[in-house]
């Protein structure tokens, strides 16, 4: 923890030095899961991340680095760099180029909650060069850099066969686009407990479409093309019933051998400016045999950064969970 924090004093330093009249900004954010039903599990579960980042004031240049911490109250509490860049804005960001250890997700599209599905974002040492010249589009070209002896790099294998090209495109009354090509990606075809890893081409595809009122629509595509290719989709919706209600939900699928779906239906109501509450029902393998979850969560927001939430659901068995949410920035 301590050599982490040197690295983000280091870095803070780095910047304030390097750009001139740079503003920095330092936040706080993570999830720790109090109890569930096995109230002996205790504080069982928490991460959090802290992030610090500047920038001069046109914002020509900047720099930002976040720490991961995964293992608040197991008795292993540690904190390491997830990520850094530093970035350089030219002919009035027509053009920026970043640097670092990448976690770029520009060209990833969210579900309508906000919620990261399974299309993938930049990652890993790289130099990302993203041209914003055309009005309304973005492209970006990520270039590795490999892990490897200088000497023994191949410049066509190592660098140029593992390129990033990502789009995005926001057509005006209808909505926008995005494209990630991964030209060489590590893709795990074996299990999480004996994983075996291949390199193949990876392609993610999103479409948020904003053309009809109260309604937010994404479709999600993500292909891996390894030596058993796998096509997964995604169909999520949520239409705003009024200032406190909206209804929505998804169809996901995965086509390798055989289709497998998945739907969630997902009811919200804001109560308050301080409560929430929200109901969903999961169904898993559809085309197979059926699974279910039914849960109900209570948000409670004391608008100040700190919210904590209770959910009680039913899978099969009886669970019961409490989370607290924590951000704070200065």
């Amino acid at each position: 923890m301590k050599k982490a924090l040197a690295i983000l004093l280091a870095l803070a330093l780095v910047g304030g030095v390097a750009f001139a009249q740079v503003t920095t900004a330092i936040y706080l954010e993570g999830t720790i899961q109090t109890f569930d039903l096995d109230m002996g599990a205790g504080f069982d579960y928490g991460y959090a991340s802290l992030t610090v980042s500047g920038a001069d004031e046109e914002d020509t240049a900047g720099f930002a680095v976040t720490t991961w911490n995964t293992a608040l109250f197991d008795g292993d509490f540690y904190a390491s760099v997830r990520d850094w860049n530093v970035y350089y804005n030219l002919f009035d960001a027509a053009l920026k180029v970043t640097a670092g250890s990448l976690r770029n997700a520009t060209y990833r599209m969210t579900d309508v909650y906000g919620l990261y599905k399974f299309t993938n974002r930049i990652t890993g040492m790289g130099l990302l060069t993203q041209i914003n010249a055309i009005e309304n589009a973005s492209i970006g070209i990520n270039l590795p850099f490999p892990n490897a002896d200088p000497a023994l790099v191949d410049v066509i294998d190592d660098v140029l066969m593992g390129t990033d090209l990502g789009f995005t495109y926001k057509i005006a009354d209808v909505g926008n686009l995005i494209l990630l090509a991964q030209l060489n990606q590590s893709i795990n075809i074996g299990t999480s407990d004996v994983p075996v890893y291949e390199n193949a081409p990876v392609i993610n595809f999103g479409f948020n479409v904003s053309a009809v009122e109260n309604l937010a629509l994404r479709v999600l595509y993500k292909g891996t093309f390894t030596t058993a290719s796998t096509n997964w989709f995604n169909l999520n919706a949520k239409y705003t019933l009024s200032d406190t209600m909206s209804v929505g939900g998804y169809v996901d699928g995965t086509l390798t051998d055989a289709l497998t779906l998945a739907a969630k239906l997902r009811f919200d109501y804001g109560i308050n400016d301080n409560i929430s509450a929200l109901v969903t029902v999961d169904l898993s393998d559809i085309t197979g045999t059926l699974g279910y979850d039914v849960m109900a969560e209570v948000t409670y927001d004391f608008l100040n950064g700190l919210s904590t939430s209770l959910d009680v659901g039913y899978d099969g068995a009886f669970y019961l969970k409490n989370y607290i949410y924590f951000y704070v920035s200065f």
